[in-house]
């Protein structure tokens, strides 16, 4: 009876890991593994004791994440300037982005939305839309300014409402500032 061999490939592929992190593996004896013609080989039955023993679950696949680029910082606070540029990128779980054309991850500067969970650092996950519906919150741009608030559109105004008992509301005449919704809120990401 033939045991199935693995190579570093295929090794990779059955964790669901890059072929750079299963060479470390090997090379810090994490991994059982062989040389065969100075290639590395796997027992699959090994690695499959290895998964067992060490409670490592391999159906949790990198597909069931995507990564979103982090589009600068805003404020939940006073406006700030809005710089738009990707400082990076941020891996949530696909339940919370449906799809990610349009969807971005801002960083939170301030305190203005504490009373809603989102705190000074945290990182709010955005669906690109030009509109909101009354009271949901948004990133608005004023006068190439973001921020972050609930937004209501009142009889000639808009008001951009803080999640924070100390600090009052912004008013905006649109006649007299230039004002657009950016995007709605779809979640909250806190890094510990």
């Amino acid at each position: 009876m033939s045991e199935e061999i693995l190579t570093l490939q295929e090794v990779a592929n059955y964790l669901k890991v890059d072929k750079k992190t299963v060479y470390r593996m090997v090379k810090s004896r994490q991994l059982p593994a062989f040389k065969v013609r100075n290639q590395w080989r796997f027992k699959k039955n090994a690695i499959d004791k290895w998964i067992e023993f060490n409670n490592i679950s391999v159906t949790n696949s990198a597909n069931d994440k995507v990564e979103i680029p982090i589009i600068g910082r805003v404020s939940a606070g006073s406006p700030i300037l809005a710089e738009e540029y990707i400082e990076g990128t941020l891996t949530v779980d696909k339940s919370m982005v449906r799809q990610t054309e349009g969807v971005f991850a801002l960083r939170i500067k301030g305190k203005s939305m504490v009373d809603a969970g989102i705190k000074d650092g945290d990182f709010v996950i955005i669906q690109q839309q030009p509109q909101v519906n009354q009271g949901e919150i948004a990133v608005v741009l004023i006068d190439n300014e973001a921020t972050v608030k609930r937004v209501y559109r009142e009889k000639d105004t808009i008001r951009l409402q803080p999640e924070n008992e100390s600090m009052p509301p912004i008013i905006i005449d649109p006649k007299e500032k230039d004002i657009s919704i950016i995007g709605k809120i779809k979640g909250i990401i806190r890094k510990m």
